[in-house]
């Protein structure tokens, strides 16, 4: 005869239950960062703030100035006398904080070894994706960027 609880309820149907609800656990905290890895998010839309990069005069061209707002590191580059870009440095692979190599002109990631050429295309490695680009302004002398809310 089979052992009941005071419920009714099989002591074996119980831990079938206990045990299916504990894989399910175990493999929903697992699957989630595969799901992270093969889809990772990207915010996009709503307002943005405008941040000040400072003067051109003081500016070479193939050099890089960072900048971080709200926890989130971006930089601009000059790519000529009157060409600015501006990519957030977080790698879409993993999240790692990309390079400028001023010399090679790419942005280079050192988890993985991914390399992203001066407008945030992939050029090799495993990044899914360019790096995110955000608007550049150059508004009399002075460089400004459009940046995400923070």
């Amino acid at each position: 005869m089979a052992a009941h609880n005071q419920n009714g309820l099989p002591r074996r149907k119980f831990l079938d239950y206990f045990l299916g609800g504990g894989l399910a656990t175990v493999l929903a905290a697992m699957l989630a960062p595969v799901g992270a890895y093969l889809w990772p998010a990207r915010k996009r839309g709503g307002a943005q703030d405008v941040i000040d990069a400072g003067p051109t005069r003081d500016w070479p061209v193939a050099t890089a100035k960072n900048f971080q707002v709200g926890g989130h590191p971006f930089s601009v580059i000059r790519v000529s006398e009157s060409d600015f870009k501006a990519y957030s440095l977080a790698c879409p692979h993993l999240g790692c904080i990309v390079q400028w190599d001023s010399p090679t002109r790419t942005f280079k990631c050192p988890c993985h070894a991914g390399v992203f050429s001066q407008d945030g295309k992939v050029v090799s490695g495993p990044p899914p994706g360019p790096l995110l680009a955000y608007e550049v302004m150059v508004v009399g002398d002075n460089v400004k960027v459009k940046v995400p809310p923070v």
